[in-house]
This record gives C-alpha cells, sequence and structure tokens, in this order.
C-alpha cells in the first residue's frame, strides 16, 4: 500500500468484497496466462518466451481508497505440488518478494498448500493452529504485511471446511471464512466434481 503503514486499519468490508472478486480474476489470469507473472516491473517478462516464465504469477497493482491514499495490493497465483511442505516454502518466497516490492495486502490463491482434488484435501487438511495456520501467521508478521491466506482444508468437528484465514501485519489472525457455495458440477458428458464430498458449506 502506498500509505503510511501505521495508517492502514482492517479493510473495510466493501474493499474485502472486492478483493474475493480480485482473487477470482487472478484465476482466470492463471488460468490464461500460465506459469508467469505480472508486475509494473516484470512487464518484460510477458514478452519473453513461456519457458522464460517462472512458475507463479504476482500481479501487483494500486487501489486509491481515499483522497491521497493507494494501496499496493499483491495477488499471488502459484504452480502447486503434492508436497505441502514445498508450498509452503514457496509462499514464504512469494510472500516475502511481495512485500519487498512494497505490498501491504497479500492475497494466496485456494489451496496454496494442496493439489485441488479429494485425496490432496483429506490428506493435507489441519486444524487451526496447525502448520500450515502457523506458517501464514509467521510470514505475515515477518514481512510486516496483511495477509489473506488463499484457502486451506481446515479440519473443525469433524467436518472439513474450505477455510481462508486473514491476519494482520503481527501474525493475528482477525477474521476467517469458510466457503459458503460449494463448487459442485456435473456436466452431462463432460467435467464431474464435486466439493461437497469431502467439504462441509460454511456459515461464518
Amino acid at each position: 500500500l502506498q500509505t503510511p503503514r501505521e495508517r492502514l486499519d482492517l479493510p473495510h468490508p466493501v474493499l474485502l468484497l472486492l478483493l474475493y472478486h480480485i482473487q477470482l480474476l487472478g484465476n482466470l489470469f492463471a488460468f490464461i496466462i500460465p506459469d508467469s507473472v505480472i508486475c509494473s516491473k516484470y512487464q518484460d517478462t510477458l514478452a519473453g518466451s513461456p519457458g522464460s516464465r517462472p512458475p507463479c504469477l504476482l500481479a501487483c497493482f494500486n487501489i486509491e481508497f481515499r483522497q491521497g491514499e493507494t494501496m499496493i495490493i499483491a495477488l499471488i497465483q502459484m504452480r502447486v505440488s503434492p508436497d505441502k511442505l514445498q508450498n509452503l516454502r514457496r509462499v514464504e518466497e512469494l510472500v516475502k518478494e511481495s512485500a519487498a516490492n512494497g505490498a501491504d495486502l497479500i492475497i494466496l490463491p485456494e489451496m496454496f498448500c494442496c493439489e485441488y482434488h479429494d485425496s490432496a484435501f483429506i490428506e493435507n487438511r489441519e486444524s487451526v493452529g496447525g502448520l500450515i495456520w502457523q506458517t501464514l501467521s509467521r510470514v505475515a508478521a515477518e514481512n510486516t504485511a496483511w495477509l489473506i491466506g488463499g484457502s486451506m482444508p481446515e479440519t473443525d468437528g469433524g467436518h472439513t471446511y474450505n477455510t481462508s484465514f486473514v491476519f494482520d501485519r503481527t501474525g493475528k489472525q482477525v477474521a476467517f471464512h469458510r466457503k459458503l457455495h460449494l463448487f459442485d458440477i456435473d456436466v452431462k458428458g463432460g467435467q464431474h466434481f464435486r466439493e461437497s464430498h469431502i467439504f462441509s458449506a460454511g456459515d461464518d
């Protein structure tokens, strides 16, 4: 954010809604331009050959939300591997890079910690305070940045949720959201996938 760090409080609900749609836009970018980086300082990268592109998408842009104040937001898309620890190390690198480029608010992609299929959700699900949660809290504090942790498979009370956690600059969890509208699709002669096979719909 291009505004004094000490003046940035928890984003307004309208801004959070905007950021949710920005995250969806990032998913679209990742589909159209996979394995690339989009940032003002990286424009030349887009003109290069596909083989030269790093395995992530990092979009940095400004949002003016008050007169004379703008926010730099880093929207990260990354190639996820079957190895959770490798994915978490990559998150640390990308959050650090984003903060070094001035980002005050950093947004990770949905299921940044594991591949997007049922067995991976089960294998990598964790409760609050587990390794994934601890990593997000720590990197937010280390980089003095707000962090929206995309989503992770969270287990609680015998249920598994597709959950997004939000951390402030000190690494304190200040919000969370459990996905309410699960992605269930059954196209005749086409794609079939049901998040509801594993996930319960949230109400938080």
